[in-house]
């Protein structure tokens, strides 16, 4: 959002909307600690930060749910049915279990506040709000880094929450009054379509997470309390089945199954992406069927890979011996570095890896020639042996939480800044070009390398989420602004400048990657209608 906002209105000559990010969930305590420092670092702690998505459920019905969950012994099929009891549970209930009035406890500040921020924008919910009483956090809600903002929030009224002041719809640039659209941003739990959850799927224990965010959207949709979602998850989950399907009461739901490689960004990270519009508030205006859907945005977005994964090797020599010290001290190996070692690592290859790395890097000695590229990039995930869930090769293989990625070209380790270059962040400016580095980057740096490492293999792909988002906003119509300027349609085949087009794809060599801003203007070869030419220049609330 940060790069689309600011890059690509500009080049269309528009006032970016306002947005701004109020509302944060996760249960791990090292997401939750980057989560807040997200709220100080953007919001001076005006945003919420909530725990475990199902604390926001009455305490009944989260009982009800721990007592219904399969155990790890139940067999494929009994666990299968398990789940699907709880979904069809939580929606029989959903009235109840997902009230407009909802509230979680939030660690930043340290009371329950509002669930939904829609909410806040109609006067009887304001009202409720408003007076709602201190709360102690619940058990499970407690967390050991809640002493991050504790300090700062123990002065009441130093820094309020963001619906403390918001329960009014501020005037737009002409004087009218439209509602801020609600957009919800998940990565739904992926771990059961992989095979690092054996492929368990809807059979799986983390399953009923998805069925309560599920659930959440539907009812918060028919509430009129939220316009859009997004969602990305493994290539291998059934959005079809689950969310084109399933949401047809309440929204009409669109599907993408992309990689950053065939972007152009130089790593493997198959994912599936989609939007789902409320069908009380947003029109869809884009293609009707998917494969045409399919075919437009490869057309838009899609570009010749031109890298190896040894362009997101961006870091200068003092962060890379710094990171030997640090990594090898960690170890408390009884080898020694080299006097005088460089950045080169493969003469002392052995002292920042276990033997098993050792006889692991021995496999994959033989494959570069066979799998490298032509000028003899090869990279590898040293967790990982051969073709045993990562794929070597010229680019990045798929990153996961504990990947140690090695570059033969390179011949080096990838270190923390480079993980987040691999995601898309902009965390150097060998990367960012004239966006700069990263506010994220920042607060990611703060944290050692494994927790980053773990956070970029779990994380989504900014620039391709950010494609996906660009793509599927600029083919929304917010049903209260259905005007649509016709220049911003056209029904004829556009003349292109092949000179222009060059210059939108030419950024790609100076950042080190392509930039999205530059691909995603709409001088396309198809007659697409992408811009954003349904949402008006109103607030923009993005939640989760």
């Amino acid at each position: 959002v940060r790069v689309i906002m600011m890059r690509q209105f500009s080049a269309w000559g528009m006032s970016p909307p306002r947005t701004e990010h109020v509302r944060s969930c996760d249960w791990g305590d090292l997401q939750m600690s980057i989560l807040k420092k997200q709220s100080k670092a953007c919001s001076d702690y005006r945003g919420c930060v909530f725990g475990d998505l199902t604390d926001r459920l009455p305490q009944c019905l989260q009982q009800w749910m721990d007592d219904a969950a399969p155990s790890s012994k139940d067999t494929h099929c009994k666990a299968r049915k398990a789940n699907a009891e709880v979904l069809e549970h939580l929606q029989r209930n959903a009235s109840w279990a997902f009230p407009a009035t909802s509230t979680s406890f939030c660690h930043v500040h340290k009371h329950s506040c509002p669930t939904y921020p829609g909410a806040m924008y109609t006067d009887s919910h304001a009202a409720f709000f408003l007076e709602l009483p201190d709360e102690q956090p619940p058990k499970r809600a407690c967390r050991r880094h809640d002493s991050d903002v504790s300090s700062v929030m123990s002065q009441p009224g130093l820094h309020e929450p963001w619906w403390a002041t918001r329960h009014v719809v501020p005037p737009m640039d002409d004087g009218s009054r439209v509602r801020p659209l609600m957009i919800n941003i998940a990565g739904l739990t992926c771990v059961e379509y992989t095979a690092l959850g054996k492929q368990k799927r809807e059979a799986g224990h983390h399953d009923r997470y998805n069925s309560v965010w599920c659930t959440e959207r539907q009812q918060v949709a028919r509430q009129g309390l939220e316009d859009v979602y997004f969602s990305e998850c493994s290539d291998r989950y059934p959005a079809e089945s689950l969310q084109v399907g399933n949401f047809s009461e309440t929204h009409y739901v669109v599907a993408l199954r992309t990689c950053p490689s065939e972007m152009g960004f130089p790593i493997r990270r198959r994912r599936t992406y989609t939007a789902g519009l409320n069908k009380q508030t947003c029109v869809w205006v884009g293609p009707s069927e998917p494969d045409d859907m399919d075919l437009e945005f490869q057309t838009l977005f899609h570009r010749t890979m031109e890298l190896t994964g040894d362009a997101l090797f961006v870091a200068d020599d003092k962060q890379i011996l710094s990171w030997v010290l640090d990594r090898t001290a960690k170890r408390k190996s009884q080898s020694r570095l080299p006097d005088n070692f460089g950045t080169k690592m493969d003469t002392y290859f052995h002292t920042l890896v276990p033997q098993g790395g050792v006889q692991r890097k021995s496999l994959y000695d033989p494959l570069r020639n066979h799998d490298g590229g032509l000028a003899g990039a090869f990279l590898c995930d040293m967790e990982q042996n051969p073709h045993m869930g990562t794929v070597p090769g010229p680019i990045v293989p798929p990153l996961n939480s504990h990947s140690d990625i090695y570059s033969y070209e390179s011949q080096r380790f990838a270190i923390s800044c480079e993980y987040l270059a691999m995601q898309g962040v902009d965390s150097n400016s060998k990367v960012s070009g004239g966006r700069g580095v990263s506010t994220f980057a920042r607060i990611f740096n703060t944290s050692g390398e494994a927790d980053v490492r773990r956070l970029a293999g779990n994380g989504i792909h900014v620039a391709v989420f950010a494609a996906w988002f660009l793509y599927v906003m600029g083919n929304t119509v917010r049903r209260e602004t259905m005007s649509i300027e016709a220049p911003l349609l056209a029904t004829e085949e556009p003349t292109v400048d092949m000179d222009d087009e060059l210059a939108n794809t030419s950024s790609a060599a100076s950042a080190a990657f392509p930039d999205v801003s530059g691909v995603a203007t709409p001088s396309s070869t198809t007659p697409s209608s992408l811009a954003v030419v349904g949402i008006p220049a109103c607030e923009v609330l993005l939640v989760d």
